[in-house]
């Protein structure tokens, strides 16, 4: 693989949620992007954010201002639901995520939800996603919801709590990893 130049290589900001424990077979079987690049179980706060070279201190002094001044709070991945092409967890209270995007949005309004191309993102922890690939070994969205329901159903509601964001960092060979936390409401 090539070698990702320091000026192309991306972050995000995610709530990190420690249910490696239940999803990780999961993720790994359906070889996810994210899971096959080390990143965590997680809800995404906001992806793509600022380009990597960009992230200095005076952007994590602001983050940290920004996240410190937003209340933690108690969360549950509920439910397994899906989109077009994806397997994911509903977590909730869905309002509290909702609006820890939306404030970290109208913060930073010069780094739009997923690019812009979902302007109301819905809160998620992504445990497949399907491609060409899938479809040609006979995995479906419904095949695989149904099978997460039965393998991963019996571990929910998982409940965590929401105190921290992290922001990662991708590297040279296309992995992530943790750059830094920033607490809510210190």
């Amino acid at each position: 693989m090539t070698e990702l130049p320091p000026d192309e290589r991306r972050t995000a900001l995610i709530v990190a949620v420690r249910a490696e424990a239940l999803v990780d077979d999961f993720r790994r079987r359906h070889r996810g992007f994210a899971f096959e690049r080390g990143v965590p179980p997680h809800v995404t706060v906001l992806c793509p954010f600022a380009p990597a070279a960009s992230v200095g201190d005076g952007m994590r002094a602001e983050l940290a201002a920004h996240f410190s001044g937003l209340a933690p709070f108690a969360a549950e991945l509920t439910e397994v639901a899906q989109f077009d092409v994806a397997v994911w967890l509903a977590p909730r209270p869905r309002d509290r995520f909702v609006d820890l995007i939306a404030a970290t949005c109208a913060r930073f309004p010069d780094y739009p939800p997923y690019g812009g191309e979902f302007p109301e993102p819905e809160p998620h922890l992504t445990v497949a996603e399907l491609s060409d690939r899938s479809e040609k070994i006979g995995d479906s969205v419904e095949r695989v919801v149904e099978r997460a329901r039965v393998v991963l159903g019996p571990g929910l509601p998982f409940a965590f709590r929401v105190d921290a964001v992290t922001l990662l960092e991708e590297q040279g060979d296309g992995n992530w990893r943790e750059s830094c936390r920033f607490g809510l409401g210190l």
